[in-house]
């Protein structure tokens, strides 16, 4: 959309086309909406002339307590599906997604109100074992119902994945989720089906020799979990992002990284867990899964 709400027209994309084609013809042209998906319904843009449909995601437009935040994800599918079916063949982006409503702070808001800034542009739980398991879930539902590319929140600050005005450069939870989705970059993000979506789902990966699964606990429960993956065998390694790890995880994350695994083995292609609250567990095998 335009700066005043508007949505771009044919003559504005032509104009974009003009500029942008003599200094790279494989620049893509997109447009859609900069708030959220029911702009483009409200305002359609001329999608024939579009090369990409773009819009961003974000769970706090009704309701902000964690159970309704976590309702929001199969939500987001939705989302990508109906946008899909609007531009036709044309990819669909989400960018960006944030957990907080973008564009709260008025151009004219005093920079010297720095607090009530950060109260406005950013969310606690940006910051927290529950925003890396939210996290988790967006990503598994908007990349499974067929999303181009998905863009996520900011590299630093309150609204980001690490704290860098912190002397020890902290990181947050959800950064290890980022991180270890980035080892199956080119692979696949697989169909994988919760039988209680709102208590513990996850994102199964795989790419080449190497699958894996990013499993969280959205409850302040302790939760049993069972993966069933019929074609996994053998030893797997695990590890846990927890409240025993967080310290350790966010203070020296290449250390947690690189240390903090256990092994287990799948029992005809199960794997029991328990999840402590807001647990997010990644279990990786060294191996393509046989299906």
């Amino acid at each position: 959309h335009r700066a005043d709400g508007l949505p771009v027209s044919s003559d504005m994309i032509a104009a974009a086309r003009r500029t942008l084609t003599p200094r790279s013809r494989a620049a893509a042209i997109g447009a859609g909406s900069n708030q959220h998906f029911s702009q483009i319904i409200r305002g359609m843009p001329p999608i024939f002339d579009l090369d990409e449909l773009c819009y961003p995601v974000n769970p706090q437009m009704h309701t902000f307590d964690n159970a309704s935040l976590v309702e929001t994800l199969e939500a987001q599918g939705w989302t990508v599906e109906n946008a899909r079916r609007i531009a036709w063949t044309r990819p669909v982006v989400v960018s960006p997604v944030t957990m907080i409503r973008r564009h709260r702070v008025p151009i004219s808001f005093d920079p010297e109100r720095d607090e009530e800034r950060r109260s406005m542009q950013s969310d606690p739980r940006q910051n927290s074992l529950f925003g890396a398991g939210w996290t988790a879930g967006s990503l598994k539902y908007l990349a499974q119902a067929g999303a181009s590319r998905i863009t996520f929140f900011e590299t630093e600050g309150w609204a980001g994945l690490m704290d860098a005005t912190s002397p020890e450069k902290r990181v947050f939870p959800m950064y290890h989720v980022f991180a270890d989705v980035a080892d199956y970059v080119g692979g696949t993000v697989l169909k994988s089906i919760s039988s209680a979506p709102l208590t513990v789902d996850g994102v199964a990966l795989q790419r080449a020799g190497r699958f894996g699964v990013i499993l969280a606990n959205f409850t302040t429960e302790s939760q049993p979990a069972r993966v069933e993956c019929p074609g996994l065998s053998g030893q797997l390694s695990v590890r846990i992002l927890d409240g025993d790890s967080r310290e350790i995880a966010t203070r020296s994350p290449e250390t947690f990284r690189g240390r903090s695994r256990d092994v287990v083995r799948a029992d005809g292609g199960t794997i029991d867990l328990e999840l402590s609250p807001h647990a997010v567990v990644y279990i990786e095998a060294e191996q393509a899964l046989r299906v």
